[in-house]
């Protein structure tokens, strides 16, 4: 097990683990409902980990390409 993503919004994390899915690489979240107290820690953000070490940068390299994609600027709209 690995940690690739993490992150205070849960709804980021199932985003990027959707990502992970399709690409078939198998993950799950970790602290998927701990984050929803008063006082919030990271070390109990949900965490986005895969379970086989041997595709982490290929996991990395797909979260990359979404996470700093460009903004839209709404053009075709």
């Amino acid at each position: 097990m690995r940690a690739v993503y993490s992150d205070l919004e849960p709804t980021k994390v199932g985003l990027y683990k959707s990502i992970l899915d399709e690409a078939g690489i198998l993950c799950f979240i970790q602290n998927d409902n701990t984050s929803r107290g008063e006082v919030v820690i990271p070390a109990f953000y949900p965490t986005l980990c895969i379970t086989d070490e041997d595709r982490y940068d290929e996991a990395v390299e797909l979260l990359k390409n979404v996470h700093f994609a460009p903004a839209d600027d709404g053009a075709d709209w």
